[in-house]
């Protein structure tokens, strides 16, 4: 092994022997019956999983203990009988946000699934509002159920949910990766909808395994993953394209360049993502690429959405005098969609939505595959577009293919008129309708009881390129941050304690942390009142 490698088992090693720690504690508290402190330390162990990677992508003993805790719930008969095709669909997730793709995926999810009535129920939305992308789009505001809006233990939030999801057909969970919420309202019960877990982190360790029926990936990478590192059976795991909301053009290529500043006559290229996901891992960097062929294409410019101007974004400007903008995250990103030439993929982490929405307008894709080939899930694939996106493996070629895209008009305008009909055919309309048909109805038919299989820990290339990735965009925030993000759903006095031994450690939580977590919503809500009655 190299240096490097040696380093990365190394940290692999170190996380998983925390975990190890953090899921002994939960059995323990299990054990001796103090439940809802059981459940805290689950979930901490869970978040930590996903933001430390151990060399696992699934926990079956971590499940257990979890599907443990369900088994302490009150007991919920579902009399009713599941209906197929479904007509009651009943959406699970831990919170919803004005962007991301996940949540504009359950939006567009409802918005094309039409003839059957949609519910979300959120487990931890917090203090922030749900976006009204998600509230349009529900028939009456009782279709939205919010877990933390009274007040509760994270049993209390799962024995809710266990009851409302009686009048469910089918149950689609979304949930962040670390949510025990659903885990425990669906673990121990009988005669309930099918689970169908949507697989939206499928690089990333996540908790479900125990209560899916069928796991849904988005990709190709994302089931193979799923059936050699989850212990998911193949029967269970299928494939099936993200839905999109795909409005059209209300501008043209041309009158969208000027809205922005830019000229007709220059070429745009585009990329937009979390600004997390272009810190470099590992040389060459995104900017690195693409900035000496910007440099020898003076007719070329690169806005890119998401990250903030500074740092290598302000060297890249300097460099090609001022013909990179970096614009920050913006509200949407429809404006600059319809002016690019040119999309290129967030690199080290690929941000398939967004590449997907660019590719809608009829804008040629690259997407950097620099990653060994044993990471294809760090990249982007999805099924009927690949081959119509260019998908260069080296430096070298990634920048044959931008120059070329950069001087080659009519190449550039076929590859977008194939992308484009390529992702209306199978994101939206008739075919996704029925691929979604074909999904709930395997769901109902196999009627297959979820099962833990062996999830095997890996330290190979993919797991030292997930810790790294995680690590230099800043999610890694070990033992102490995943403790602090769920400090406030620990009892009062076991509240305190924690608290103060994250001081004696040199962790300072805020104050916030010490309050528990279900006052958050309607503090928020008064605060949101004083501040309009100030304007009065």
């Amino acid at each position: 092994m190299t240096a490097t490698e040696l380093s990365g088992v190394s940290s692999l090693d170190a996380h998983y022997a925390e975990f190890r720690t953090l899921v002994k504690l939960a059995q323990d508290h299990l054990v001796h019956g103090r439940l809802e402190v059981a459940a805290v330390y689950a979930q901490v162990a869970g978040c930590y999983a996903w933001l430390n990677h151990t060399g696992l992508f699934a926990s079956p003993e971590l499940e257990n203990i979890i599907g443990k805790l369900g088994a302490h719930l009150a007991p919920v008969i579902n009399s009713r009988s599941c209906m197929s095709p479904p007509r009651e669909v009943l959406h699970v997730v831990t919170q919803v946000y004005q962007t991301g793709g996940s949540t504009q995926a359950i939006a567009c999810w409802i918005e094309q699934d039409h003839g059957r009535h949609h519910r979300v129920c959120i487990t931890r939305q917090g203090p922030s509002l749900p976006p009204e992308k998600i509230l349009t789009r529900l028939k009456a505001p009782s279709d939205l159920l919010l877990l933390d809006a009274k007040r509760g233990s994270l049993l209390d939030r799962a024995a809710a949910l266990r009851v409302a999801a009686t009048g469910a057909d089918v149950i689609l969970l979304h949930s962040h990766p670390y949510d025990v919420v659903p885990i425990i309202a669906f673990s121990s019960v009988s005669g309930f909808p099918p689970v169908i877990y949507v697989n939206h982190g499928d690089h990333v360790f996540w908790l479900g395994t125990s209560v899916a029926n069928i796991v849904l990936n988005m990709r190709d990478s994302g089931h193979n993953l799923t059936t050699k590192r989850r212990g998911i059976e193949a029967v269970r795991s299928v494939v099936m394209m993200r839905p999109l909301s795909l409005t059209g053009r209300n501008l043209s290529r041309d009158e969208a360049k000027r809205q922005l500043g830019a000229s007709p006559e220059q070429v745009l290229v585009v990329t937009a993502a979390d600004a997390s996901k272009y810190h470099p891992i590992a040389p060459p960097s995104f900017l690195d690429m693409v900035v000496p062929v910007l440099e020898r294409h003076k007719n070329a410019l690169l806005f890119a959405a998401g990250p903030m101007l500074q740092d290598d974004w302000t060297v890249a400007k300097n460099r090609t005098g001022g013909r990179v903008s970096a614009l920050g995250r913006l509200p949407n990103t429809i404006l600059l969609q319809q002016a690019a030439d040119v999309y290129l993929d967030s690199f080290p982490f690929s941000s398939l939505t967004s590449l997907i929405e660019a590719g809608s307008y009829g804008t040629p894709v690259i997407t950097y595959r620099g990653h060994p080939k044993e990471c294809a899930v760090l990249s982007a694939d999805t099924c009927g577009v690949d081959e119509h996106m260019r998908c260069p493996s080296d430096p070298e070629e990634f920048q044959r293919e931008l120059s070329r895209m950069i001087t080659d008009a009519e190449w550039r305008h076929d590859l977008g008129a194939k992308i484009q009909r390529a992702i209306i055919k199978t994101h939206e309309g008739d075919t996704w309708r029925a691929s979604v048909s074909r999904i709930y109805d395997l769901a109902t038919r196999l009627n297959l009881p979820p099962a833990l299989g062996v999830a095997e820990r890996g330290i190979g290339s993919l797991d030292i390129l997930v810790d790294l990735v995680m690590k230099k965009t800043g999610y890694s925030q070990g033992f102490s941050g995943a403790m602090r993000n769920n400090l406030g759903l620990f009892p009062v006095g076991w509240r305190i304690a924690t608290w103060m031994c994250l001081v004696c450690d040199g962790v300072f939580p805020s104050v916030q942390n010490l309050l528990p977590e279900w006052l958050l919503p309607p503090l928020a809500r008064w605060w949101r009142l004083v501040r309009q009655f100030r304007y009065f």
